[in-house]
C-alpha cells in the first residue's frame, strides 16, 4: 500500500509539473512557492528549486578544491556526447570547453567592435522603420518589431546576411516558427520525466508544431550550408561562424545546431528584453524622462553614440555524486536544482515588483536600496553565457538611439503586459502597440524610407 502511494504521488506530481510548464505560468507559479514556502522547495519527486544568491553561485559557480562542479542535469538537456549537441545542452564539461574555444574567439572585444558596424546599420534602418510604421498604421507592435530587428542583426552576425525583416516590415519565415519550434523542445522534453507522455504527445504537441520544428532545423541547415559555401567569398570580414568553420573541427550538422542556439539565444532573449524595457520606460515616464535627458545631453548626435560610450550589464543543473552542501543545506546527490528568478525575491531586491532602475546604480542615495540586488541573467561559472558582450552591444546600441530620436506612448487600454506573456523554453511575448514620433530636433534627420518590396 505504501509503495503505490509512493508510485502515485510520484506520477501526480510529475503530471502537475507537465501541465504547468507547458502552459506558459511557470516562473509565477515557482515565485507564489517560494514567498509562501521559502528558500528551498520541491517542484517534482527528484527536483529542487532555491531561490537565494548564496544558491545560486554554489550551484552554478566554478568548481574549486572543496567544491565540484555540478553537471547540467540529463532531464533538461540531451545525452552526454550526442551527436546533435551544441555549446548550450552539452553536458560533459571537457566536450563543452572544446566547443568554448572553437566559438570564444568570435566574442572577443575586438571581434565584436569589428562588427559593431553592422548592429549600428540595422539600427538606423530601425529607428527610420518605426516612424513609417507608427505613420501608416497608427502604430507598432514593438513585441515582434524588436524580434524582426535582433534576429536580422544576428543573421547578419551569424550567416553574413540578415533576414531582411525590418526592411520588409514582417517576421522572416525561419523566424515566424520559432517559438512553436522551441515549445516542441519543451514537450519532448518532459518524455524523460514522465515516458507515459509519448502517448500524450499528440495533444500537447500537434503534428503542426512538430513538423514546425523540423522546418526550423532544415531552413537553418540550409543557411549554415550556405554560410560554409560563401566563406571563401568573405575575404577578411569575420562573423560568429568564422572562427569555428575554418577550424574544420566541426560537421556541417554540428555547425547548424550551435548556429541554431547562437540565434535563439541572442535574438529572442534581446528581443524581450527590449520589449520589457520599453513597456516598463512608458509606463513610468519619470524614468524614461531622466533616461532622455542623459542620453540626449551626452550626445549631440545620433552617430556619436557607440556601445562603449552608452554603456558604463536558469536552467537545472544535477547534484554532484557526492554529498555537498549548497546555499548551507546538504543535498543528497541526484536531484536536479533550479535557480528562479533572483531579483523578484525581496530579501534580495525590496519591492522587487517596483521598476526602480535607481537601485542598480552604485551613487544611490536610497538608503532602502543601497545595495544593489544580485542577479545574473547571462548565469556565471564555466557555463555562463558566451555572448554577454554582443549582448550588451545590442541593448546599448539600440535603446540609445531609439531614446536619443524618438519619443513614444502605448496604444490601446492599459495593462500589465508582463503578466499576460507565457514561458515556454523562450517568453511568449503579449501584443505590445506603442506609436513613435522624431523628437523635435531630430524630424528632419530621420527620413522615413519607402522600402521596396523584394522581387
Amino acid at each position: 500500500m505504501f509503495t503505490f502511494a509512493v508510485v502515485w504521488y510520484s506520477v501526480a506530481a510529475l503530471l502537475w509539473y507537465a501541465s504547468v510548464y507547458t502552459g506558459g505560468n511557470w516562473p509565477f507559479i515557482i515565485e507564489q512557492a517560494h514567498r509562501k514556502y521559502g528558500d528551498v522547495i520541491r517542484i517534482a519527486p527528484n527536483e529542487l528549486s532555491f531561490c537565494t544568491p548564496q544558491a545560486f553561485k554554489d550551484i552554478y559557480g566554478a568548481a574549486t578544491k572543496t567544491k565540484k562542479l555540478f553537471p547540467k542535469s540529463e532531464l533538461f538537456y540531451g545525452e552526454t556526447g550526442a551527436k546533435d549537441t551544441n555549446i548550450a545542452y552539452e553536458r560533459d564539461p571537457d566536450t563543452h570547453a572544446v566547443l568554448y574555444k572553437l566559438f570564444a574567439p568570435s566574442f572577443r572585444p575586438q571581434a565584436l567592435r569589428d562588427q559593431e558596424h553592422l548592429i549600428h546599420n540595422h539600427v538606423d534602418l530601425f529607428v527610420q522603420q518605426l516612424c513609417r510604421w507608427s505613420r501608416e498604421n497608427s502604430y507598432v507592435d514593438v513585441s515582434k518589431g524588436f524580434e524582426w530587428l535582433t534576429f536580422d542583426i544576428m543573421g547578419e552576425l551569424a550567416f553574413g546576411e540578415s533576414f531582411g525583416a525590418v526592411k520588409n516590415g514582417q517576421s522572416h519565415t525561419w523566424v515566424s516558427i520559432l517559438l512553436g519550434a522551441v515549445y516542441s523542445t519543451s514537450v519532448v522534453q518532459l518524455k524523460k520525466r514522465l515516458p507515459i507522455l509519448e502517448k500524450a504527445l499528440p495533444w500537447l504537441a500537434t503534428k503542426q508544431v512538430l513538423e514546425e520544428w523540423a522546418q526550423h532545423q532544415a531552413a537553418t541547415m540550409e543557411r549554415v550550408q550556405k554560410r560554409i559555401q560563401m566563406d571563401e567569398s568573405m575575404g577578411e570580414r569575420q562573423d560568429l561562424l568564422t572562427h569555428p568553420i575554418r577550424s574544420g573541427k566541426l560537421s556541417a550538422a554540428e555547425l547548424a545546431n550551435n548556429a541554431q542556439v547562437l540565434l535563439t539565444a541572442g535574438a529572442e532573449t534581446s528581443a524581450t528584453t527590449l520589449t520589457a524595457i520599453t513597456y516598463l520606460l512608458a509606463t513610468h515616464p519619470g524614468s524614461r524622462a531622466r533616461l532622455a535627458d542623459e542620453v540626449r545631453a551626452a550626445f549631440t548626435s545620433a552617430d556619436q553614440i557607440t556601445a562603449a560610450a552608452a554603456g558604463p550589464s536558469s536552467s537545472p543543473i544535477s547534484t554532484p555524486s557526492s554529498r555537498r552542501p549548497c546555499a548551507s543545506s546538504p543535498v543528497a546527490a541526484g536531484p536536479a536544482p533550479r535557480l528562479p528568478r533572483l531579483h523578484l525575491n525581496p530579501r534580495n531586491a525590496p519591492s522587487p515588483r517596483s521598476f526602480h532602475p535607481e537601485r542598480w546604480l552604485v551613487t544611490s542615495t536610497d538608503d532602502s536600496n543601497s545595495t544593489k540586488p544580485y542577479t545574473a541573467a547571462f548565469s556565471i561559472g564555466p557555463r555562463a553565457c558566451l555572448g554577454i558582450s554582443l549582448a550588451y552591444i545590442e541593448l546599448r546600441v539600440a535603446l540609445a538611439k531609439i531614446v536619443f530620436a524618438l519619443d513614444w506612448e502605448l496604444v490601446g487600454e492599459p495593462f500589465d503586459w508582463p503578466s499576460a506573456c507565457r514561458l515556454t523554453q523562450l517568453w511568449k511575448k503579449a501584443p505590445l502597440q506603442a506609436r513613435y514620433t522624431p523628437r523635435k530636433d531630430e524630424v528632419e534627420k530621420i527620413p522615413v524610407l519607402k522600402v521596396e518590396e523584394e522581387p
